[in-house]
């Protein structure tokens, strides 16, 4: 398989691309105005604890109070040795003695690690247990624990580093070997804790001398970032476009690792990086809610803030002449598209994938094999059911940051992020009664204009203008309506003629 890094920076934002075999995988965006914070250590102070939630909103100078479980205050729980993920994780279950309000207080400052972003009108997503990633380490100077990537197979590789991760761990502090570190020597090993205890030190004396709120330790931007979490010894290439960046990135690489810069190499084409290798459609593609799959079927894919639900449709597909073996090998492909949409729009949280029904047991089993086989390569936490006889698979899927839509896109300024706005008939009859309310409260009015958009008005000037003559013989008034270039759909304005005074309050405000 082949596999290559693209990176187009420029002052407005940064992008990462990884591509596998030339099809675009995973996206990585940061924007200069909307810089992460997932990471990022503060040194914050509370500001109110909620007993009947087990939780504190702790103030770290951002927009909203980030959020504090019980269970993510690090010093009162029962430690266990075993096998971890790369990134610790966040739910620890509490000892049945731990009670929010005996830790912490209104006011108390408290040094805490962000990790989860914010997401829509939620805050932060904050934890005590600090860890700091390394090239092939994780250090959690809060967390006595030792542990292995799961994504690292071989039992007696995953025996060896977990001896040297005990051997080389700090006193009162953890180690997760990470899936990089998988057949790397123990001096490879050594000068990471090296590095991540010299930057928990420097931490720890910031920390001292900081007053609440303050930023202590920011993550590393976006490209850094990247490169030393998801570079492996597979990416054969490093593509940049941006000069700076590329000199920047080569000394860092030099420093994590002495013999890989020179697979870092300059773009200086004319035509743009994305669009030589056809990123720039392939972002396109993964806003819209539809999603063809090679053989004519496809994805709609819908999110919300806390589930997304993906179903999957046959499309132009028909297969030959067995409509199972047409369904299986849709779902079959589906299963494959849907993992890479999850990475690439980065979607977190309850996600519902609605198959296309199978009568075959086995076939169900096949697709949900094939689903999980696809999502191994992924690098957040998912936890898969099986699938039900409605053809209905659940799972979640660990959510860190806003997904790509999220990021890209903002909601829609004409139907507010409805989806959808009245329809021009609709219009016109909400448009009809105002009236024949502000026609009976304005007995003095000679007349009424009706001011609304141009298909509204349509609507009423033909289908409806039967409807608009019975008004004005039982107002006794006469009806002027007025196309509104600028109106916005559902923009109503009624005014008396003459004198123009307005009669009823418009149902939304006109956009121009």
């Amino acid at each position: 398989m082949k596999k290559e890094m693209l990176i187009s920076a420029d002052e407005m934002e940064v992008r990462v691309a990884i591509l596998e075999d030339g099809v675009l995988e995973e996206l990585y965006v940061e924007q200069g105005s909307s810089a992460r914070t997932a990471g990022n250590i503060y040194k914050g102070r509370v500001g109110s604890v909620l007993p009947g939630m087990q939780a504190a909103f702790v103030d770290i100078g951002l927009e909203k109070d980030g959020f504090l479980y019980v269970s993510d205050v690090f010093d009162h729980f029962e430690v266990d040795e075993g096998d971890e993920d790369e990134q610790p994780s966040r739910q620890r279950r509490p000892s049945s003695r731990a009670a929010i309000e005996d830790f912490l207080k209104k006011g108390q400052e408290i040094l805490v690690q962000v990790a989860k972003e914010p997401v829509g009108t939620k805050g932060a997503r904050l934890s005590s247990y600090i860890s700091l990633p390394g090239r092939f380490l994780v250090l959690m100077p809060t967390y006595d624990r030792v542990g292995v990537s799961r994504r690292i197979p071989d039992d007696a590789e995953r025996n060896k580093l977990r001896n040297i991760a005990r051997s080389l761990k700090p006193q009162g502090c953890g180690l997760i070997v990470r899936t990089a570190g998988g057949g790397q020597q123990e001096s490879a090993l050594r000068s990471d804790v090296k590095y991540l205890t010299g930057l928990w030190k420097s931490i720890q004396k910031q920390a001292r001398r900081a007053k609440a709120p303050k930023l202590i330790h920011e993550e590393l931007g976006l490209t850094f970032r990247v490169i030393r979490d998801h570079y492996t010894p597979e990416v054969e290439r490093i593509i940049v476009d941006n000069k700076a960046e590329f000199h920047t990135l080569r000394r860092f690489i030099r420093t994590l690792m002495p013999n890989e810069r020179q697979r870092v190499e300059l773009y200086a084409e004319p035509e743009p990086l994305f669009d030589k290798y056809g990123v720039e459609e392939e972002i396109q593609k993964a806003l819209r809610r539809k999603v063809w799959l090679k053989s004519g079927g496809y994805l709609v894919v819908d999110q919300t803030e806390a589930l997304a639900a993906i179903d999957v449709n046959t499309g132009k597909y028909t297969g030959k002449n067995n409509l199972e073996q047409t369904v299986l090998r849709t779902n079959l492909e589906a299963t494959r598209e849907v993992a890479r949409q999850l990475r690439l729009r980065d979607m977190g949280g309850i996600i519902i994938i609605d198959f296309i029904d199978m009568e075959e047991p086995r076939n169900r089993d096949k697709v949900i094999r094939e689903l999980r086989s696809a999502l191994e390569r992924d690098k957040a936490r998912i936890n898969v059911m099986e699938i039900s006889e409605l053809g209905l698979v659940e799972m979640t899927r660990q959510r860190t940051r806003p997904s790509l839509k999220t990021a890209l896109c903002q909601a829609c300024p004409y139907c507010n992020g409805d989806g959808v706005v009245m329809s021009p008939g609709t219009m016109a009859s909400n448009a009809l009664r105002l009236a024949a309310k502000a026609g009976r409260a304005a007995k003095k009015a000679k007349g009424l204009r009706l001011k609304v958009h141009p298909d509204v008005a349509a609507r009423l000037s033909v289908e409806e203008a039967k409807k608009v003559k019975r008004l004005e013989h039982e107002l006794r008034k006469k009806i002027k309506v007025e196309p509104a270039g600028g109106y916005h759909m559902e923009s109503i304005r009624i005014l008396s003629d003459p004198g123009g005074n307005e009669l009823v309050a418009s149902i939304r405000q006109p956009m121009g």
